[in-house]
């Protein structure tokens, strides 16, 4: 099951890259001419920096340079760290998880939380799998 764990910790910081890359380089976020060019800065370093976080467990992965435990416990950290901060951000006052009216909403939880929370269970069994042995 290592492998198969070390694989999807692999698909997960793909997913990861790809879909801050979808999500954030848009007329939503870092391209909405509605915030100013310092919100859209912001928005822009978060998107680079999850893009970047996420090559970075891909390699861990897939080189793991640290050896093949430690390399996988960082890189499962790392994906636990990007995996919670939606959620965090919620917390800070102000802010919002809807980015506008063409956001879907499901039973009153938008769709970028939801799968969230299946991000965090493929994290779950991907880490479990890769670190049980």
């Amino acid at each position: 099951m290592s492998l198969v764990g070390q694989m999807l910790l692999m698909l997960l910081s793909a997913a990861s890259a790809i879909g801050t890359y979808v999500a954030d380089f848009d007329k939503h976020h870092v391209f909405n001419p509605t915030w100013s060019p310092h919100a859209r800065f912001h928005a822009a370093a978060y998107a680079i920096l999850n893009i970047l976080i996420a090559l970075l467990v891909f390699v861990l992965c897939a080189v793991t340079p640290f050896g093949k435990i430690a390399s996988l416990q960082m890189a499962s950290v790392l994906l636990l760290i990007m995996g919670t901060i939606l959620f965090l951000a919620t917390a800070v006052k102000g802010t919002s998880p809807i980015a506008g009216p063409h956001e879907k909403i499901i039973r009153k939880v938008p769709l970028a939380l939801w799968i969230n929370v299946a991000y965090l269970a493929v994290w779950g069994v991907a880490s479990y799998w890769a670190l049980k042995g």
